[in-house]
């Protein structure tokens, strides 16, 4: 994997170095046109000249056009001359030429300018008519003169700016270095943590850039440190609800071991028996809610819910009481988890059935309102004291009114079923007594009709 110094450095070097070609490319194009624009001035100028000398009559096309050889004669950049003169009468005869000027005719044109390529060579041409007299004067400039000027003027602009290139380097890779260095820091006192440290990381001194990732960092310490809270927590109370049926065990099994009549020896065993339930209950949910803890998001898919509630209830009938199923949740269809549907209904039914006395009804209903999709479930137990409302659906709570084979554990599993599905759980006393648990969940999850149920108060 590239690191960001190495990815930083690379993009900097190719953005600098394409700004630098691009600079050079522009600066080349500006220079020729600037160079063309005032050399072409300058043909212009001789060219007039020239045919102001000529129409005078005083000086004659011979020496007039060598007169431009020698005022455009060699300088440091251009030994040679570059500015060459041919004089043409109407009849297509030669009257003068300058030095270095080619015998053959520049190009057949009037007024004005133009490229042509003579004897090998380019040239930039002005021609300059002169009626009265009825010649043609043709200034030529050589345009191979012309790149070497611009060659020249590149080369005094490009060497020295390379030899800076080195130097722009070592800028750049010490500017990307102490950018950086806040990062190193802040990853040297990350490696210097002791394993056990959960603290905050201090963002103060860090880029604004990157303060949003340490700052969910933090995010994640927190909540490893209120899950490292929780675990703790839920192993203490985990230990102490096995512990007891555990010392019960021992002590009813010494009872057995002790007792000289079969009655003495049949009850101790009884209880035995009594207790490893009680104990392989706990065993059961502890995990049940360790794997709801650890799974990954469970996926959806249509489920018949009057169909699970019945099967559920079916697995119940061992314990169940007068449960009873309306008719609201035949042809309910909710597109959920079933197995954490199933894990929330199971909890909160036979968590009802626990409570409701011999005799009374536990009711199974469903609901459609405005924007959620509700089954209820109600007992006729003794309800939840108001001030235990909120804290019922701890892990290992045990209210008043709580049952030999209650755990604490029943309602935190419910809850933290509805959880991954995007559900929640809701508790409230009726007023003749007991309680109404709702499994409530998005009404866009409902994927089937559903009739109305049993009034619930």
């Amino acid at each position: 994997m590239i690191s960001i110094r190495r990815r930083l450095l690379g993009i900097l070097a190719l953005a600098t170095g394409f700004v630098w070609l691009c600079g050079v490319g522009w600066i080349g194009f500006q220079t020729r046109g600037e160079l063309d624009r005032m050399l072409d001035a300058r043909l212009g100028e001789v060219g007039r000249m020239v045919a102001s000398m000529v129409r005078s009559g005083d000086i004659d096309p011979m020496v007039a056009a060598r007169a431009v050889s020698q005022a455009s004669g060699g300088t440091e950049l251009l030994p040679r001359p570059f500015i060459s003169c041919q004089i043409w009468d109407a009849q297509g005869r030669l009257l003068g030429r300058s030095g270095g000027a080619p015998d053959q005719e520049f190009a057949s044109i009037g007024n004005g300018f133009t490229d042509t390529v003579v004897g090998g060579h380019a040239w930039r041409v002005f021609g300059v008519v002169d009626e009265t007299r009825g010649i043609r004067i043709l200034i030529g400039d050589d345009l191979d003169a012309r790149q070497d000027i611009v060659r020249q003027i590149m080369l005094g602009l490009i060497v020295p700016a390379a030899l800076l290139l080195p130097l722009l380097a070592g800028l750049i890779w010490w500017s990307v270095s102490l950018g950086l260095r806040p990062l190193r820091v802040a990853t040297a006192a990350l490696r210097g943590r002791a394993p056990g440290d959960l603290a905050p990381l201090p963002t103060s001194s860090l880029p604004d850039e990157v303060r949003p990732m340490f700052a969910a960092l933090d995010e994640l310490l927190e909540k490893l440190a209120e899950a490292r809270a929780q675990e703790q927590t839920f192993t203490a109370f985990a230990a102490h609800e096995l512990r007891t049926p555990i010392a019960g065990l021992k002590l009813q099994a010494q009872v057995a071991l002790a007792s000289r009549d079969e009655a003495g020896r049949q009850a101790a065993l009884k209880q035995i028996m009594i207790a490893v339930d009680r104990t392989s209950a706990v065993v059961n949910q502890v995990l049940e809610l360790a794997r709801l803890d650890g799974q990954a998001p469970p996926p959806e898919q249509p489920v018949d819910a009057g169909g699970l509630v019945h099967e559920t209830a079916r697995r119940l009938e061992p314990i169940q009481c007068g449960l009873t199923v309306t008719r609201a949740l035949e042809g309910l269809a909710l597109r959920i988890n079933p197995e954490m549907l199933s894990v929330a209904l199971r909890n909160l039914m036979e968590n009802a059935v626990l409570q409701t006395p011999a005799g009374a009804e536990v009711v199974c209903d469903a609901e459609i309102r405005a924007r959620e999709v509700a089954i209820v479930i109600a007992d006729r137990g003794p309800g939840i004291p108001a001030d235990e409302l909120e804290h019922v659906r701890k892990r290992f709570f045990r209210g008043r009114h709580r049952t030999p084979r209650g755990s604490g554990l029943g309602l935190a599993i419910a809850e933290a079923a509805m959880r991954r599905v995007g559900g929640r759980l809701s508790l409230r006393n009726r007023p003749e007594g007991g309680v109404i648990a709702e499994l409530l969940l998005p009404a866009s999850q409902l994927s089937g009709p559903v009739s109305r149920g049993a009034e619930l108060a």
